[in-house]
């Protein structure tokens, strides 16, 4: 493979022409090509400042459209001078599909990286569910995403890993629904249980005014009948875990007030305590 790309290079510069002419517009197309790179990065980078994309995306793409066309530029200015433009690349093209194979999940994961800093699905400090990890986002790199999980790790996700799995983004959620499974005892009125249910949820800080709470009674349990409390609240005024917390604590309470029985799980004695 060595051998066959340096003497496609080699035939690459057989016609060679370096002349005072050719090497003048040479000069001037590497000269043109310069000032339009400029304007096309200058044109990029407005684009991106429309989409309020990522500093960082917004410095590569420059490089990169910049890049595009001074290259484009030189090629051009090389075949001015009589170099064969397509065996140089040909030759080139050897060397680089041996590369990007050998670089292919460092480029997959460059790519995704990008166009994850354009598209912001989601910034530093918010909280995200991707694949099976779930936690805070701490820095937001190319190659990686770093996330705190909830237990406190410390989780590098590869760009394209992100990329490919849905992503949840929890923090830009406005509305969550909270669901409370709670059995109650046979001789219940189940309508006094709803009304008792649904007056306790609705001193919970954050509930939200859009949807009102309900309660759902779903199955005939072992024990008990089974009952649904959902809800909805802002997050901007309070989260999940307090919600929850919150709720069960209100609807205990309330039920103990009212007389209204939560039957206990039965438990088998165990036969070698007499």
């Amino acid at each position: 493979m060595g051998t066959d790309a340096g003497q496609t290079i080699s035939e690459a510069f057989g016609n060679l022409r370096l002349n005072a002419g050719n090497l003048f517009y040479a000069a001037i197309i590497l000269l043109i090509g310069v000032l339009i790179a400029r304007i096309v990065r200058k044109a990029a980078v407005t684009a991106m400042d429309r989409t309020k994309a990522d500093p960082s995306a917004k410095f590569i793409v420059a490089r990169l459209s910049f890049g595009s066309v001074v290259l484009l530029a030189i090629l051009t200015a090389l075949a001015q001078i009589g170099i064969n433009v397509a065996a140089l690349l040909a030759g080139l093209g050897i060397f680089g599909f041996a590369l990007g194979f050998a670089l292919q999940d460092v480029s997959k994961n460059f790519i995704s990286g990008l166009l994850l800093l354009i598209q912001k699905p989601f910034s530093v400090e918010e909280i995200v569910q991707i694949d099976q990890y779930t936690g805070t986002v701490k820095d937001v790199q190319i190659t990686a995403t770093q996330l705190e999980t909830l237990d406190g790790q410390i989780v590098f996700i590869p760009s394209a890993l992100v990329y490919t799995n849905p992503i949840i983004n929890i923090s830009r959620a406005t509305r969550r629904r909270i669901e409370l499974q709670i059995g109650v005892a046979y001789d219940s009125d189940l309508e006094k249980v709803r009304q008792v249910a649904l007056s306790a949820i609705t001193k919970i800080t954050g509930l939200s005014e859009d949807s009102p709470p309900v309660v759902n009674f779903s199955t005939f349990g072992s024990y008990a009948i089974q009952m649904i409390l959902s809800f909805w609240i802002d997050t901007g005024k309070t989260d999940t875990l307090t919600a929850k917390d919150t709720g069960l604590n209100m609807v205990k309470e309330a039920f103990e007030q009212a007389g209204i029985e939560i039957p206990r799980t039965f438990v088998a004695p165990d036969p070698s305590i007499k």
